[in-house]
């Protein structure tokens, strides 16, 4: 009877505990993954808009690759 209490305890300890707090972990981690790279696609963003306005120069290619020119 008490191994069967303790295996009760158990189920609940894991469904009550232990899957909340990983399906937490998991909710966490991409919140914590979009903090860390949200700022580097801001840098991306300023940086394609800057280069549309700048007129690109294709000598630089010319001289390495000249088939693709």
């Amino acid at each position: 009877m008490v191994s069967g209490l303790q295996q009760l305890g158990k189920a609940i300890r894991f469904y009550a505990v232990k899957l909340p707090f990983i399906y937490l972990m998991i909710g966490l981690g991409f919140v914590f993954e979009f903090l860390l790279t949200y700022p580097y696609m801001i840098l991306l963003a300023i940086d394609e808009r800057r280069q549309a306005g700048r007129a690109h120069s294709n000598a630089a290619a010319a001289t390495r690759y000249p088939e693709d020119v």
